[in-house]
């Protein structure tokens, strides 16, 4: 579901990844892990096509990023959910607006549209914020709101940027019960993060990035 073939990218002569190879498969919710500034952040960005490698080869959801031309980006797009770190909401929309948002996009029905909100809020445990404002939610609600945002256009690969980095222990629990819901599902899953509570035990693969190079 996401390849990558010794995936290099450089900024001002510094490499950020670094001949980078991995396989993560159809279904599965695997952990990016290791310190600020090791490449978490610009591998997840390779995968959604924000930057594009300076060597290498990635595939993503069937898609040959190296052949991807600018057209095509937002129908990758379409297969790939990410619930952003600095969360971008829209302060002035409803959270149903902000996580509607995603379908109109698409094209989707209203009727339809209604009805996968309503679903996806529940989902996520926040049925009762419909009509609520994002500066109006604790943080928590708030990334739950990003991760509705992400997943209801049923994307095949969901990437998540430290989606618990500003959060209490208790509500970090909470959000990742929503990954594991959603991995019960058949989602691909990619959690970027460098907090040990949330990968240690889990089960899951963990890919270990240092200066830009994959060590485990």
């Amino acid at each position: 579901m996401i390849a990558f073939d010794t995936v290099t990218k450089t900024y001002d002569g510094n490499k950020a990844i670094a001949g980078v190879s991995f396989e993560i498969q159809k279904g599965e919710m695997a952990f990016l892990t290791g310190p600020s500034g090791s490449g978490k952040t610009t591998l997840l960005r390779l995968v959604y096509r924000e930057e594009v490698a300076d060597q290498g080869r990635i595939v993503v959801a069937g898609w040959d990023l190296n052949k991807l031309d600018s057209t095509s980006i937002p129908f990758l797009r379409r297969n790939v959910g990410v619930v952003f770190q600095d969360f971008k909401l829209l302060p002035d929309r409803t959270v149903r607006d902000n996580v509607e948002l995603t379908l109109r996009i698409q094209g989707i029905a209203d009727d339809e549209a209604r009805e996968r909100v309503t679903s996806t809020l529940r989902l996520v445990g926040l049925r009762h914020k419909t009509d609520a404002y994002p500066p109006h939610l604790s943080g928590g609600e708030q990334q739950r709101v990003v991760i509705a945002r992400a997943i209801i256009g049923n994307p095949a690969v969901l990437l998540a940027d430290e989606p618990t980095g500003n959060l209490d222990p208790d509500t970090a629990k909470g959000i990742m019960d929503v990954f594991r819901t959603v991995h019960s599902r058949g989602g691909t899953i990619l959690i970027a993060t460098h907090d040990p509570n949330l990968y240690e035990h889990s089960g899951c693969r963990i890919f270990r990035l240092q200066e830009g190079k994959l060590l485990a």
